[in-house]
């Protein structure tokens, strides 16, 4: 059996006591154009904050839909029952 691996490498080099934010944000399209543009989209650092904010509020709608918590999540939401 495989197992799958994505490795991605990017050097950054930072003064002393500076700091750096760094997303990353994955995703897969129909085409080279339509993944362009979801690039030139996140690109601000204001798009990618809203991406994770409404990524983090759909994974609560979910997890309330299922009567769910973060640290034990229900067996119909895929993982197996205990």
């Amino acid at each position: 059996m495989l197992d799958p691996i994505l490795s991605l490498r990017r050097t950054v080099t930072l003064a002393p006591h500076e700091t750096a934010i760094i997303d990353l944000v994955l995703g897969v399209t129909e085409s080279r154009e339509a993944a362009l543009a979801h690039v030139e989209k996140y690109q601000s650092p204001r798009m990618a904050d809203r991406a994770f904010d409404l990524a983090w509020t759909h994974s609560q709608v979910t997890l309330r839909q299922l009567n769910a918590t973060e640290g034990r999540p229900s067996s119909t939401a895929g993982w197996p029952a205990r």
